[in-house]
């Protein structure tokens, strides 16, 4: 494919991930480049075939730059914030609009994009497993549903929404909350059992 198709793939993908499948218009998008319908459609034989393309073009993009991640066996935390770092910036594109409907009006990328974060999940859950026998991670947390929970926090708040919205850069925000999940919220010097703590207002409920 010629490097100006590409170009038109990619800018097809940023108007895609911001504002969504519905908007999308094939004479939008070739007016907007210079381009003729024709030329695009030589390339491409229907306007859900294009889109496929860009929606692939994005988890390509993700993956590539996953393997870009350099793993690091006696640092898995190190590893791990860069994976998370990598999966925030990438999600950071999309709109929440966008993601319901590609899972509504393009299954076969949806399933593409399952795959894609239980491949993340299976990652993380190996290098926090390497991280608890190195003493790092506590032995009482679940790698695996721990990756997981952390991969579904930022795929529902890590959005364009969020983030204009938002007193901080996306640069400020991922530190930030990567400090919340692995050191949490209490000062250095305060431990709370949080186990026991929710047992005991759910019994005051239960008594109430």
């Amino acid at each position: 494919m010629p490097d100006k198709m590409q170009f038109v793939i990619e800018s097809a993908r940023q108007d895609i991930l911001k504002n969504g499948i519905s908007s999308f218009t094939i004479e939008k998008h070739t007016a907007k480049l210079r381009i003729s319908k024709k030329t695009l459609y030589n390339f491409f034989p229907s306007k859900d075939e294009f889109i496929k393309a860009a929606l692939k073009s994005h988890i390509e993009d993700i993956y590539d730059s996953l393997a870009a991640v350099p793993e690091n066996p006696e640092q898995p935390l190190e590893t791990s914030l860069w994976i998370l770092q990598t999966v925030f910036e990438k999600n950071a594109t999309v709109s929440s609009n966008t993601m319901y409907e590609v899972k509504l009006y393009f299954p076969e990328i949806w399933d593409q994009t399952v795959k894609l974060q239980t491949d993340i999940i299976g990652r993380l859950s190996a290098h926090f497993i390497s991280a608890q026998k190195m003493n790092i991670i506590r032995k009482d947390v679940n790698p695996n549903f721990t990756s997981n929970l952390i991969m579904r926090i930022v795929q529902d708040i890590f959005q364009p929404e969020f983030l204009i919205d938002s007193p901080y850069s996306l640069s400020t925000i991922i530190p930030m909350f990567t400090d919340l999940i692995m050191n949490g919220l209490l000062e250095k010097a305060q431990t709370v059992d949080f186990h026991r703590l929710m047992r005991s207002i759910s019994n005051k409920d239960q008594t109430e």
